[in-house]
């Protein structure tokens, strides 16, 4: 997949938005409705694997990955609500498992 063409951007400014691309099995994340991001994972029984994030380079720095996840994690959260599931996230990625140390209030979803 292609992401965005590099250019150096100011995020604060601009429109961000998280999405749940289900087809996929992956969170997308857009500034001003262009793909900057995603964060891929797959089911596994009751978890759900997330074994890839990736920011287009030109959007580093600008915690774009970290509202990312935490956009992911709220979505899974709702989505167990609304299904009544009890899922744990498994973190291979090394960004979405250092995520998880920065934020320990969510430690209920890792498995």
């Amino acid at each position: 997949m292609r992401l965005s063409p590099p250019s150096r951007r100011c995020v604060m400014s601009q429109n961000v938005e998280v999405s749940h691309n289900e087809a996929e099995q992956r969170y997308e994340i857009r500034v001003d409705e262009v793909l900057v991001g995603f964060a891929t994972y797959f089911p596994r029984g009751e978890s759900l694997v997330f074994n890839h994030t990736e920011i287009d380079p030109a959007y580093h720095g600008q915690g774009l990955g970290a509202v990312l996840i935490a956009s992911a994690m709220a979505m899974v959260k709702e989505a167990m609500v609304k299904e009544e599931a009890s899922w744990k996230v498994v973190p291979r990625c090394s960004f979405v498992a250092s995520w998880f140390q920065r934020h320990p209030e969510h430690a209920d979803l890792v498995a």
